[in-house]
C-alpha cells in the first residue's frame, strides 16, 4: 500500500527537523508501538495471561498508579507524542501559509483519521453481521451509515490497487484522494452520530458501543486544533483550561449517560485525550529549555499521582479523566527526556525502536486485527508454549514488515 494512503498522526512535517529529536521520537513512538503489539498478541491467549501475575482476566493490568494498569497507559502516551509532532508541525504550516490553510489541512487530516477507524472496526463489523444476514434495518443509523461507508470504500481501494500495478501515477494519486475524501466525509458522520448517540460506535467488543483508538486521536486532534497555533503558555493554559472544566463536569454527574460513548474518548472523554495532544506541544516547545522540561515532567506525573492516592480523584482510562492524561503525558515527557539524553551520547542510524516507530499506525492497526481473530478463533485451551510460538511469529512478522519498509525508506503516512 502506498505511503501517502494509510494514517499516521506523525506526518505534515514543513521544514526540517533536528535529527536526533526525530529520532528520540521515533524510538518512543516505536517502543509504546512494540509494547503495544506483545499486550495485544500475547493478551489473546489465557495460557500467556494466566501465567502472570498481577493479571486480570485476560488483559495485562499491571497496576501503574491506583486506577491506571501499565497497558492502559499506552494509548496517551501515544496521543501524547501525537502532540510533539502535531503541534510543531501546525505551528511552521500556519507560518508558512496561514491559519486558515492550515486549520483546514488539519482538520481533514484528523476527519479522515475518523473515517479509517470508522472503516476499520464499525464499518467491518457491522459489515460481516450484515452479510451473515442481519437486516439492514436492525442496525442503527450510525451502524448503517459504516456499513455503507464500508462498502464504498472497497471499489475505490480496489481501483487504488490497479493503479498501482499499471504505475500510473496520476491516477494513484486520484485514487488515494477519493479515498481520503470518502473517509473524511465518514469521520464527519461518526461525529455526528456519536454527538446525537445515533449510532453504535463498534470496535471489537460485540454488543457495546465503544470508540476505538483510531476515532480517539482524530477526535483528540479535533478538539485540540483551535490552540495548536499558540506559544509554549498558551497551549499550557488551554491544556489546564479544558482539565478543570473536564473535571468539574464529570464530578457533577457528567459522567452519567455517556459510559457507552467514551471509552477510549469519545465524545467526552476526547476533551481529556486533546490535553495530553496540548501538553505534548508544551514539552516540545520547552526541550530546550532543559530545567522547565523537567520539571514540568516531574510535575506533571506527581500531581496525578498526589490526586489519585491521597484526595480519591478518578484516574481511568474510559472517558480519560483529566488527572490520567496529565500523568501520562508526564511520564511521556519523562520517557521523551531520557532518549534524548541517550542521542546526547549514542546516535543509532537504524534501531530496533525506530523500525516499529516507522509506520506506527499501519502496525498498530495489523496488532490489533491479529489479536481479534486469535481471540475469535484460538480455542481457550490453547497450551503454552504454542501459545508462545504463535506470539512470537507474529509479533516477529510484525517486526520484519516494519523492518522491509524502512530499509526500503517507506513510512506509512497520510
Amino acid at each position: 500500500m502506498d505511503k501517502n494512503l494509510i494514517a499516521n498522526q506523525s506526518n505534515v512535517t514543513i521544514l526540517p527537523e533536528a535529527p536526533n529529536r526525530m529520532r528520540s521520537i521515533d524510538q518512543i513512538r516505536g517502543l509504546l508501538i512494540f509494547l503495544n503489539a506483545v499486550t495485544y498478541i500475547c493478551g489473546a491467549f489465557v495460557a500467556i495471561t494466566s501465567k502472570l501475575p498481577f493479571v486480570n482476566g485476560d488483559k495485562f493490568t499491571f497496576e501503574l498508579l491506583k486506577g491506571i494498569p501499565l497497558d492502559d497507559i499506552f494509548l496517551p502516551m501515544f496521543v501524547f507524542i501525537m502532540g510533539l509532532t502535531a503541534c510543531s508541525s501546525f505551528k511552521k504550516l500556519q507560518e508558512a501559509k496561514g491559519q486558515t490553510f492550515a486549520a483546514k489541512k488539519f482538520a481533514f487530516k484528523y476527519l479522515v483519521l475518523i473515517g479509517f477507524g470508522t472503516v476499520m472496526m464499525d464499518g467491518l463489523a457491522c459489515a460481516y453481521e450484515f452479510i451473515a444476514g442481519k437486516i439492514l434495518s436492525e442496525f442503527k443509523l450510525g451502524e448503517q451509515a459504516a456499513i455503507i461507508l464500508f462498502f464504498a470504500c472497497l471499489p475505490l481501494i480496489l481501483f487504488y490497487f490497479i493503479t498501482k500495478i499499471i504505475r500510473n501515477k496520476k491516477l494513484t494519486k486520484i485514487a488515494g484522494l477519493m479515498i481520503k475524501i470518502v473517509w473524511a466525509f465518514g469521520g464527519a458522520a461518526a461525529v455526528f452520530f456519536l454527538a446525537t448517540s445515533t449510532g453504535a460506535i463498534f470496535s471489537g467488543v460485540p454488543q457495546q458501543n465503544i470508540w476505538d483508538v483510531f476515532q480517539t486521536i482524530g477526535l483528540a486532534g479535533l478538539i485540540a486544533l483551535p490552540f495548536m497555533g499558540l506559544n509554549r503558555y498558551g497551549k499550557l493554559i488551554a491544556a489546564l483550561a479544558l482539565g478543570v472544566l473536564l473535571t468539574a463536569f464529570y464530578r457533577y454527574g457528567g459522567l452519567q449517560g455517556f459510559g457507552d460513548n467514551i471509552f477510549n474518548g469519545g465524545l467526552v472523554g476526547g476533551f481529556g485525550w486533546a490535553i495530553a495532544v496540548l501538553l505534548g506541544g508544551y514539552f516540545r516547545d520547552v526541550k530546550q529549555k532543559p530545567v522547565l522540561y523537567w520539571v514540568s515532567a516531574i510535575v506533571a506525573v506527581a500531581v496525578p499521582a498526589v490526586l489519585v492516592t491521597v484526595f480519591g480523584f478518578v484516574a481511568v482510562r474510559r472517558g480519560c479523566t483529566p488527572v490520567y492524561a496529565v500523568f501520562a503525558s508526564g511520564l511521556g515527557a519523562v520517557i521523551w527526556g531520557i532518549f534524548n539524553l541517550i542521542e546526547r551520547v549514542y546516535k543509532p542510524k537504524y534501531s530496533f525502536l525506530s523500525i516499529w516507530g516507522g509506520s506506527s499506525l499501519l502496525t498498530y492497526a495489523l496488532s490489533m486485527v491479529f489479536a481479534t481473530l486469535l481471540q475469535t478463533f484460538v480455542p481457550i485451551e490453547t497450551p503454552l508454549f504454542a501459545a508462545i510460538i504463535v506470539s512470537v511469529v507474529i509479533v516477529g512478522g510484525l517486526y520484519a514488515l516494519n523492518h522491509i519498509l524502512t530499509r526500503k525508506d517507506i513510512h506509512i503516512k497520510i
